[in-house]
């Protein structure tokens, strides 16, 4: 089953009106996926694919609020709350297993079930531009200002290891097929 994670303003997911849909049905003769979904550089707009007419849409991402777990048809499920001194999600990823890593400003991190259980959450010493899972969802990758590569256990985000710095700031970060 597909989640959509958005960031929203709390008051939107108390009016059904309100509500965060992506529009008309998708498409019965595409499978989707996630990567039907992807955000621009800045975090500012959503761009899905797959829908019926074969259009491409674009969706602003400006209300920046809690973390909103909705269905492909905008039907709320759970809000994940941000711990105390986190606030403004900028990067979201989700494991197969249903675990998701927000970065918030800051250097902020928390990991939380698709439940909505809060896993753990930490705050790093850099301002983190990237996030990555591993394809089992067991190893998290971020990369930030400082230029620093670092490889974190999921589940409880411990710091297993970090690359030497490179000579100005990582923005985004891709595994091959491998897992390397």
């Amino acid at each position: 089953m597909l989640f959509l994670i958005f960031v929203a303003q709390a008051a939107n997911s108390s009016n059904p009106a309100l509500r965060r849909h992506l529009g008309d049905n998708f498409s019965q003769k595409l499978k989707i996926r996630s990567n039907c979904f992807v955000t621009t550089v800045d975090s500012r707009f959503l761009v899905a694919c797959g829908f019926w007419d074969n259009s491409f849409r674009v969706f602003s991402t400006e209300t920046d609020g809690p973390v909103l777990v909705h269905t492909t048809f905008g039907d709320l499920l759970r809000s994940l709350e941000a711990p105390n001194g986190f606030s403004s999600p900028e990067n979201i990823a989700m494991s197969r297993e249903g675990v998701i890593v927000v970065n918030y400003e800051r250097g902020h991190i928390a990991a939380f079930t698709i439940n909505g259980k809060r896993l753990r959450h930490e705050s790093h010493n850099d301002n983190l531009q990237c996030l990555l899972l591993s394809r089992d969802g067991e190893y998290l990758m971020t990369g930030g200002d400082k230029g620093i590569v670092e490889v974190w256990r999921t589940f409880n985000l411990a710091l297993l290891y970090a690359f030497p710095a490179c000579e100005s700031s990582v923005r985004s970060l891709a595994l091959a097929h491998d897992q390397k």
